[in-house]
């Protein structure tokens, strides 16, 4: 690990164990600042950060484990502690190793090597342990975040279906701006939900190749759009840039987030830098949080000039909902850079922050390359509009009878015969018939499970094609469970025009096949 520079408190008020401390330390670059007591140590704590803290438990105004418990009050939950203590005092050091500490030192027994090697170890062990309890958090955050996110949408799949059906049939142009209201209003919650799906991780991924400099080409004129007319873009792409593999919405939402970061940032104006570069690391790159292998890499930098970041808000800059804006134009969900590292994560990425006070900061992104060729982003062709509907059966099963009703009334004037079913053992009790072409059913439900019910469907009555929805995303309904990924899937909210294109995409399959 990388000591240079390296912050130490000791807080001992021993003068002879001071001198004897300083004295094992004079063979590495430290920094080295003593305090007497726990009211000193608490001034220090306010000045700076510090990188590890060692602590003699019995002070002027303190002793026992008490002094370690009112310590870690004051200091950063992420700062190392390790102990010092006389042999006679051996046990309360265990004990406060159990409740935080990351290692203690019997004075009597202390040298230069022994104190060096402890001080490397807590720092390493302390850094993994801070790691494992930020994974923890997110995955705990992203539990919840997927599970909102699943009830929030099958309820904008009610209201989207019907503002758009209201779109459609309202004559009257006043009552037509409603409805266009609430959809504009549902389909920005739906991109909330979309958020919370990225925190959980639960947002399939479709990764293409493609080229930053493209990228940031395309980007910039929408950009510099909600940007402050006092800010400026400085572009500065290297030619022949390798290419990268990402989803191509995610590497829009991250340059977008880092972007917006840079505009809060600057009130006053100021200038954004964005640089991309071609990097290659023979023995792998190690600098903060940033760790890469060996091997090639796409860099991309976006600097702003503006009032920076503190130390102590800079190591919870990617925590989500941590957020340093007040309530104001600007201020957000706490979500962005929490997205921003969770996207890059998912690339197969890294992404690191420099910053000082009133100097600007700095987000540095390392992308692995894709290829050695300039592909540029393909564009995604669009399902061109149905026509000519023939006459098909379809059966919608689904719990929520607010969309159900829905998707009656919306299919009321095609030329599709649709019936819709909230139970689906009702469905397999065979009370009467079913001649269906496609079976659209969500999948989870209070009566049965809709990949059991479809099974059931089949077996019972007719081999048929089938729509699986739901609020959650194919990708982790899909694991581990290879049925979803034979049949055609809609994730929650959609509206009815897409389930009516789905479904035209697979009779039209069937007319190719024939």
């Amino acid at each position: 690990m990388d000591t240079a520079n390296l912050q130490i408190l000791l807080i001992e008020d021993n003068t002879k164990d001071f001198v004897l401390f300083e004295k094992y330390l004079n063979e590495g670059d430290y920094h080295l600042t003593h305090a007497t007591s726990l009211e000193n140590a608490a001034r220090e704590l306010e000045k700076k950060t510090f990188d590890i803290l060692f602590l003699d438990l019995n002070l002027t105004d303190s002793s026992g484990i008490e002094t370690l418990d009112k310590i870690t009050e004051t200091v950063l939950h992420n700062t190392p502690i390790v102990i010092l203590t006389c042999l006679s005092d051996e046990e309360i050091a265990i004990k406060a190793v159990r409740k935080g500490a990351q290692d203690y030192l019997i004075k009597s027994e202390l040298n230069s090597s022994l104190l060096l090697r402890s001080l490397h170890r807590s720092i390493v062990r302390k850094k993994a342990e801070n790691e494992l309890i930020q994974a923890n958090k997110l995955a705990s955050v992203g539990m919840m975040a997927g599970g909102i996110a699943h009830d929030f949408n099958n309820l904008l799949a009610v209201i989207l279906g019907y503002s758009e059906f209201g779109i459609k049939q309202s004559n009257n142009q006043l009552i037509t701006n409603y409805f266009d209201a609430i959809s504009r209003a549902s389909n920005t919650a739906k991109q909330l939900t979309q958020e919370l799906l990225i925190v959980s991780r639960n947002r399939p991924s479709h990764s293409i190749s493609c080229n930053l400099n493209s990228v940031l080409v395309r980007m910039k004129e929408s950009v510099l759009r909600i940007l402050s007319d006092k800010i400026k873009i400085d572009l500065n792409p290297q030619t022949n840039l390798w290419n990268i593999l990402i989803d191509e919405s995610q590497i829009d939402r991250i340059i977008l987030n880092l972007c917006l970061n840079a505009r809060d940032a600057m009130p006053e104006g100021g200038v954004i830098q964005i640089s991309t570069e071609n990097l290659h690391f023979p023995n792998g790159y190690i600098k903060d949080t940033i760790k890469l292998s060996t091997g090639n890499y796409v860099k991309l930098v976006i600097k702003d000039t503006g009032e920076g970041i503190s130390n102590l808000n800079l190591e919870k800059i990617f925590d989500p909902f941590f957020t340093t804006k007040s309530k104001s134009e600007h201020a957000g969900t706490g979500l962005g850079l929490s997205i921003t590292h969770g996207a890059v994560t998912e690339a197969g990425g890294q992404i690191g922050v420099e910053s000082h006070v009133d100097e600007g900061t700095s987000f540095n992104l390392y992308f692995p390359i894709h290829g050695e060729d300039n592909i540029d982003i393909v564009n995604v062709p669009v399902l061109e509009k149905i026509q000519d509907k023939p006459s098909y059966k379809i059966l919608i099963v689904d719990d929520n009878q607010d969309l159900l009703d829905m998707f009656n009334l919306y299919f009321e004037d095609s030329d599709y015969h649709v019936q819709t079913e909230s139970n689906p053992l009702k469905v397999l009790k065979g009370d009467y018939a079913y001649d269906v072409d496609i079976l659209v059913t969500d999948i989870l439900m209070p009566h049965m499970n809709g990949k059991e019910f479809a099974k059931l469907f089949q077996e019972k009555f007719q081999k048929t094609d089938i729509i699986f929805i739901s609020g959650y995303s194919k990708e982790i309904l899909t694991e581990n469970d290879e049925m979803l990924n034979t049949f055609h899937f809609l994730c929650k909210p959609f509206k009815p025009d897409d389930l009516l294109a789905k479904i035209q995409e697979i009779l039209d399959g069937h007319k190719l096949n024939q």
